[in-house]
C-alpha cells in the first residue's frame, strides 16, 4: 500500500466489563449501538440469544437474572433475556459464550410438470397418489394469509393446524416457550386473518409447498396439497437465528404429538457466520433432526453479487490480502444508508492481523489508516473509529475474537457512516498473515459488496461461496438452489409478455453457490425457482407490487396468485416433494434423502456439481427410490422362495402369497413385542392376496409374522 497521508482521527478502545471473550462480536456491536442511541447504560430490552454452556447448568441462576430458557440442548440453550443481564450471565461459571441471534432476511404449474410432481398426484404406475397426506409441513417465514383458499382441503376444512406468531404479545404463549402467541384452533386462526399486512413472502412459500384449491381455472396449487400445515411467523420483528431454532423445535414437537413425520422449510438467510456448519444455528439444527424430521433451506439469491474474498497464505511472508469494500449501486444516492457488515474468518490456529482504512478508489492509497488488530488474540478487542466529513462521516466498529465454537480467529466490522464520497473513496480491509492458513471474508450483501475492478495488488471480489448461513451451510440441512423453468411472465389482464435474460433449464444467475468452507457440496439439489406462481396475502397492502397471474373469488373475497422468483421459491418446492416421500416412508432422514437425490436427480447440459449439487430434483423417480428404500428396510422379500410379499397401500397392508401354504396364522406386533392383530388365513393357491386394515394403528414400524417368516413393515 502507498504511504498514508493522515492516520486515525479518533480511536476509542471499548472493552466490556464482563470480558470480551464471553460475548460474540455481534452482541458487542449491538450493545455498543444501543448505548450510542440511548446515550445511557444498557437497557432492559428483551433479546433472543444462544447461551453456550459447559458442565452442570443451573437454570434457576439464569431465571434469577430474568432469563427465560426456551430450548435446552446439549451444550446450547436458546433464551429470551434482558440486555442488561448479559454482564451477570457472563459471570455464571457454566456460561461459556453469549451469542445474540443474528438477523435473517427472506430470500407452479410448469414447475410441477417438469419435476415429475404431477405424476405423483396422478398415481402414475403407483399403488396410490402421493400428496403429503399424514405429513406435517412446517413453514418459518412471515406474511401469512391464514384465510387463503390454498390452505383448505376439498371438504372446506382448514389445513393449518397450529400458528406461532413470535412477534405478537396478546394471547397464549406456546407451551415450553416464553414469547409470542399460539393459535391452536381453526376459529382462532381464521379470526386472526393474517400475521402482518405488509408482506406476502410466507403465503407464497407455504402455498408452493403445500397449497391446495385445485380447479380447472386455477392450476396453481402446491406440491403436497394434502399435508397438514404448521406456521411460525416472525411478524413485524426482524427474525433472528435463535428464534428460528425455537421455531424448528416447536414444529417438530407438534408433529411428534400427532405421530406424523415432518419437513420444515426455511426460505431465510444471512451471511454472518463461518459458513462451515459450526455456527450455533447449524449445531442446534443438527441436534433437532433425525428419522422423520427433515429440514430444508434456501441457498440465497446472491449469485450475481461479489460478496466474498479469500486467500491462502503459504508462509507468513506472503503478501497481505487487500480488498476494497463498496456499497451496492442502488444505495449510492442515499447519504443515510451507509451501513453494512464485513465478516472475516481465518483457519483454526492461524495467526493474522487486520487493518482497516479509507482508501482511494483510483489507486488504493491510504487516506485514513487504522491501528492493527490481532485477530488471533484469545482475549479479543472491540475498537471504534470515527472520521472527518471531507471523505466520510460516521464510525466503523470492529470486534475480534477466537470463536469458542470452532477455534477460528474472527472479526466483525460494522459500518455506520452517515456520508461518504463514493466517487473517490472506499473502505479497505488488509489481512496480514503471521502464519500459514486461509482467510475468508463476506459482506452483508444487502448494503456492501467487494469491488471487482481494483488497482494492482488488491484482490477483486468474487461470486464464489455466496451461500447463506441458515439455509445453505448446515451439515444435515438440505440446501436448495434455483433453476429456470420459466423466463417469461404475463400479468392478468395484460396482452404483453415480459421477458428476462435467464436461460431456460439453466441455474438461475441469482442462485447462490457453494461449496462450504469445510469443502461440502452445496447446494444439495436445485429446483424450479423462476417464475413461480403461488398464493399471496390478501391482507398485504403491497400485494399489487407482485405481478398477478390469476385471481379467484372464494367466500365472497378475491384472492390472488402472483409471480415471484428466487431460491425462496425453490426450497418450498423441495419441501413439498419431501413431504410426498415422507408419506411413502415416514422414517426417512436427510442422509437417506441425499442418497435418493444422488441416484435420481436429473443431470443435463446445465447441471454441474460445483453449482447444482446432485442436479435437478425428480419427484417421481425419487419417490420410486424411496419406496424401494422403504421396502428394503421393511424386510420385504421379492424372491420366489418367500411365502409372502407385503405391500402397503391406502386401503391397508396387502399380503400376497407366493405359494399355497394352507391354513396359516398372521400376527402383527409393535416393536416392543405387543400383539396388535392376529388373523387365521387359508391360502389355497399362489398369488392369493389378503388385506390387513391398519386404520386403528399409529404410523411406525411393526413386525409381521406369517407362519415362521418374520418381516418388518412400515404403516
Amino acid at each position: 500500500m502507498k504511504r498514508f497521508l493522515i492516520s486515525i482521527v479518533t480511536l476509542l478502545a471499548f472493552t466490556t466489563v464482563w470480558g470480551q471473550s464471553k460475548v460474540s462480536p455481534f452482541t458487542a456491536h449491538y450493545i455498543r449501538g444501543q448505548q450510542a442511541v440511548t446515550r445511557a447504560a444498557v437497557s432492559n430490552e428483551i433479546v433472543s440469544a444462544y447461551l453456550h454452556t459447559e458442565g452442570v447448568v443451573d437454570v434457576s441462576a439464569l431465571e434469577a437474572l430474568g432469563v427465560k430458557v426456551n430450548l435446552q440442548l446439549d451444550g446450547i440453550l436458546t433464551a429470551r433475556l434482558p440486555l442488561s443481564a448479559i454482564e451477570g450471565i457472563s459471570q455464571l461459571p457454566f456460561i461459556k459464550y453469549i451469542q445474540m441471534g443474528t438477523p435473517v432476511r427472506p430470500m407452479m404449474d410448469k414447475a410441477r410438470a417438469v419435476s415429475g410432481v404431477d405424476r405423483l398426484h396422478a398415481a402414475e404406475g403407483l399403488d396410490m397418489a402421493y400428496t403429503g397426506k399424514d405429513v406435517v409441513v412446517g413453514i418459518i417465514d412471515g406474511g401469512f394469509d391464514y384465510t387463503h383458499p390454498a390452505f383448505y382441503d376439498a371438504e372446506g376444512k382448514l389445513r393449518i393446524k397450529r400458528v406461532w406468531e413470535q412477534g405478537s404479545t396478546k394471547g397464549q404463549v406456546p407451551a415450553g416457550f416464553s414469547y409470542g402467541i399460539e393459535l391452536t384452533t381453526e376459529e382462532s386462526i381464521l379470526a386472526a386473518g393474517a400475521d402482518v399486512a405488509t408482506q406476502s413472502h410466507g403465503t407464497h412459500v407455504a402455498a408452493m409447498a403445500a397449497g391446495a384449491f385445485r380447479t380447472e381455472e386455477n392450476p396453481y396449487y402446491g406440491v403436497a396439497p394434502d399435508a397438514d400445515i404448521v406456521l411460525v411467523s416472525k411478524g413485524e420483528i426482524t427474525a433472528n437465528c435463535a428464534n428460528i431454532s425455537d421455531a424448528i423445535a416447536y414444529i417438530y414437537n407438534y408433529a411428534d404429538s400427532v405421530g406424523k413425520p415432518c419437513v420444515i422449510n426455511m426460505s431465510l438467510g444471512w451471511h454472518q457466520g463461518p459458513h462451515d456448519g459450526t455456527s450455533a444455528f447449524d449445531q442446534v439444527a443438527d441436534q433437532l433432526q433425525g428419522p422423520g424430521r427433515v429440514l430444508v433451506g434456501s441457498m440465497g439469491n446472491y449469485g450475481n453479487d461479489a460478496i466474498h474474498v479469500s486467500k491462502t497464505f503459504n508462509t507468513a511472508e506472503d503478501a497481505p490480502l487487500m480488498a476494497m469494500v463498496g456499497y451496492k449501486e442502488k444505495m449510492e444516492p442515499s447519504l443515510s444508508l451507509k451501513g453494512g457488515e464485513i465478516d472475516i474468518w481465518a483457519d483454526k490456529g492461524m495467526e493474522v492481523d487486520l487493518k482497516l482504512a479509507i482508501v482511494s478508489k483510483r489507486d488504493g492509497s491510504d487516506i485514513y489508516l487504522m491501528d492493527t488488530l490481532d485477530m488471533s488474540s484469545p482475549n479479543g478487542t472491540t475498537m471504534e473509529y470515527t472520521f472527518p466529513s471531507n471523505c466520510a462521516s460516521g464510525k466503523i466498529l470492529v470486534t475480534t475474537e477466537v470463536n469458542p465454537l470452532n477455534g477460528k480467529p474472527h472479526a466483525l466490522v460494522t459500518s455506520d457512516l452517515t456520508s461518504m464520497n463514493l466517487s473517490r473513496y472506499r473502505i479497505g480491509i488488509v489481512l496480514i498473515p503471521r502464519s500459514s492458513g486461509t482467510v475468508h471474508a463476506w459482506t452483508d450483501a444487502t448494503f456492501m459488496v467487494f469491488e471487482t475492478t481494483v488497482p494492482e495488488g488488491w484482490v477483486a471480489g468474487d461470486k464464489e461461496r455466496t451461500l447463506c448461513e441458515i439455509g445453505g451451510t448446515g451439515k444435515n440441512i438440505l440446501s436448495v438452489g434455483a433453476y429456470v423453468t420459466s423466463n417469461t411472465y404475463k400479468e392478468l389482464g395484460s396482452s404483453q409478455t415480459k421477458y428476462t435474460d435467464e436461460k431456460l433449464g439453466a441455474l438461475a444467475t441469482f442462485s447462490s453457490v457453494g461449496p462450504t468452507v469445510d469443502g461440502r457440496m452445496k447446494p444439495d439439489v436445485i429446483a424450479p425457482g423462476t417464475f413461480i406462481v403461488s398464493a399471496v396475502n390478501s391482507f398485504d397492502a403491497y400485494k399489487s407490487s407482485y405481478p398477478t397471474a390469476s385471481a379467484v373469488v372464494w367466500n365472497e373475497k378475491t384472492y390472488n396468485y402472483s409471480y415471484m422468483q428466487g431460491t425462496s421459491m425453490a426450497a418450498p418446492f423441495v419441501s413439498g416433494v419431501i413431504a410426498t416421500w415422507l408419506q411413502a416412508y415416514p422414517q426417512l432422514d436427510s442422509e437417506q434423502i441425499r442418497t435418493v437425490l444422488q441416484k435420481t436427480a436429473i443431470n443435463d447440459e446445465y447441471t454441474h456439481s460445483s453449482t447444482c449439487g446432485y442436479g435437478k430434483i425428480d419427484a417421481y423417480a425419487g419417490l420410486k427410490e424411496v419406496l424401494s428404500l422403504a421396502a428394503n428396510i421393511e424386510g420385504v422379500q421379492e424372491d420366489s422362495s418367500a411365502d409372502v410379499i407385503t405391500r402397503r397401500t391406502s386401503q391397508g397392508l396387502m399380503l400376497c402369497f407366493t405359494r399355497p401354504v394352507g391354513q396359516t396364522i398372521v400376527q402383527l406386533y409393535d416393536t416392543s413385542g405387543v400383539l396388535m392383530q392376529k388373523h387365521s388365513l387359508v391360502v389355497t393357491e399362489a398369488g392369493q392376496t389378503f388385506m390387513l386394515a391398519h386404520d386403528n394403528l399409529s404410523r411406525g414400524i411393526y413386525l409381521l409374522r406369517v407362519g415362521h417368516q418374520v418381516v418388518k413393515v412400515a404403516l
